[in-house]
């Protein structure tokens, strides 16, 4: 008899121990989820991913400008996020088998408290075209004074 799935879902700070699998979701999740955005077009792709390495990713983890995090569900890593010192988002992803079951959302209501704990009162970010709807619907509004008018640059005013 197996064990029922609890599908606990943990938000906390990244360790070097999750640089293998947050690193592999990062890129499922670029290459099978955000087809909107790459088209399929192999040099899209290929530079979208070129530095969302294991190297990398264990340099983001250790860099003191950063707070990685990573979405746990029953101890497997099922997303990763990361915020700057500034307030921007670098990274939300979810492992494609994990959409929609609420990751990316906690990753992000962890950032934005964090930030706002920091004493940040905005929070930005480059979204894909995938996750516009998502941002959207949480708050966030296009920022066009905040990089290329070519880039989806959002915004949103934190809670005091």
């Amino acid at each position: 008899m197996t064990a029922p799935q609890t599908n606990e879902l943990l938000v906390r700070l990244a360790k070097q121990s999750d640089v293998s699998a947050a690193t592999n979701v990062l890129r499922r999740s670029i290459t099978d989820l955000c087809h909107q955005d790459h088209v399929g077009d192999p040099e899209t792709l290929d530079r979208w991913l070129a530095n969302k390495t294991f190297e990398q990713v264990h340099q983001w983890i250790n860099a003191d400008s950063l707070m990685v995090y990573v979405a746990e569900i029953d101890s497997a890593i099922a997303g990763i996020g990361a915020l700057s010192t500034k307030g921007v988002v670098l990274l939300n992803y979810v492992d494609p088998g994990r959409r929609f079951q609420g990751v990316s959302s906690a990753l992000l209501a962890t950032m934005e408290a964090d930030a706002a704990n920091a004493g940040l009162a905005l929070v930005r970010l480059e979204s894909t075209k995938t996750a516009e709807q998502f941002y959207r619907a949480r708050g966030y509004d296009l920022d066009p004074t905040n990089g290329a008018p070519d880039h989806l640059c959002m915004s949103k005013r934190l809670e005091k």
